[in-house]
């Protein structure tokens, strides 16, 4: 990791050295506090997502973010974040203990929101220790909303930490060998049918157009897929021409960009650099919840017009692709 483990970590991720100039009072009227719903339940609930580290409950975690915190945290930081450095702990779902209302200023957007909900709660961690804290919750769109870190300096630092683009450096060949695959028509012929008996190896199927995502740069594409004996989709092969007006570099770093924004994603390895001859992307990716991630290489040759993608969840199984794409 790198930025140290900070104190505290409940719901917002939040702790800075710097905590956000004092707010000013603001109370509500009982009536004004009932129609926005009971920010300590809200509380509660966004906290009991904070602690799941299955990702479509990060996910919901995130939507529950105020849209000027989204506006400058992407989803990965915060997903990886909380599943690298705050689960880590072992934190249980906090439990409210009490709500002011406050005109309060984000000291990361230099904002002021009135009418601020300053819920004060308890929580517990695996090693029996126990902190206690507030988190700010603002209404927007009937929901309460919570923010992601109570300073700028903070926030950056997390962007900079787990931002993988930022911290792979480019260097490198292209993985297996795949520098010598000739990227023609009859690529996806030279692949195997069947990749062993496992029930995660796969047999060779068809894999139709609207099937898969093709990327905005792409022309068109030509695509295989293993599915396994369960008939879960456990690896495919694609070969994917270029429009006129991208080159290969822009559209693998185009490529890894928009993964990395939809975690699970691990950047293993790239080199996008002028000179390189072979541009490529070594990767991991979120398959399923019954095949797990699967391990990716997206590669083409500097100044060519096409990109070739292996995937699969083993990675045996995705060296003993790789040879049949090689040029013989």
């Amino acid at each position: 990791m790198a930025s140290a483990p900070l104190s505290r970590r409940a719901f917002v991720a939040a702790t800075a050295v710097i905590v956000c100039g004092s707010p000013l009072p603001h109370m509500l009227s009982g009536q004004e506090r009932d129609v926005h719903g009971d920010p300590m339940v809200a509380a509660e609930e966004i906290s009991k997502l904070e602690v799941i580290s299955h990702i479509p409950a990060l996910y919901e975690f995130y939507a529950l973010m105020h849209p000027d915190a989204q506006a400058i945290v992407p989803h990965h930081v915060v997903i990886r974040y909380f599943r690298e450095v705050f689960q880590d702990r072992d934190p249980k779902p906090a439990v409210a203990t009490g709500v002011t209302y406050k005109n309060w200023t984000w000291g990361v957007n230099g904002v002021t929101y009135p009418g601020t909900a300053e819920v004060s709660f308890r929580q517990e961690y695996g090693d029996g220790s126990v902190e206690q804290d507030v988190v700010r919750l603002v209404h927007h769109d009937n929901t309460r909303k919570w923010f992601f870190g109570r300073d700028r300096a903070w926030v950056d630092q997390q962007i900079q930490c787990f931002t993988q683009t930022l911290n792979v450096p480019q260097e490198g060949t292209v993985p297996y060998g795949l520098e010598n695959a000739v990227l023609s028509d009859d690529l996806l012929n030279r692949l195997p049918k069947s990749l062993g008996d496992g029930p995660m190896k796969g047999t060779l199927a068809h894999l139709e157009p609207h099937e898969t995502r093709l990327p905005d740069w792409a022309g068109g594409e030509v695509s295989l897929r293993y599915e396994s004996s369960e008939h879960y989709p456990v690896g495919y092969v694609q070969l994917l021409s270029l429009k006129p007006e991208t080159n290969i570099p822009e559209a693998i770093r185009g490529e890894i960009e928009t993964y990395e924004t939809a975690p699970p994603f691990t950047l293993h390895g790239w080199n996008l650099l002028p000179g390189n001859a072979i541009p490529f992307a070594h990767y991991e990716i979120f398959g399923s919840d019954a095949v797990g991630n699967a391990l990716s290489v997206m590669w083409g040759r500097a100044g060519g017009d096409r990109i070739a993608v292996i995937s699969h969840v083993d990675e045996a199984t995705l060296e003993a692709i790789a040879p049949a794409l090689l040029d013989a």
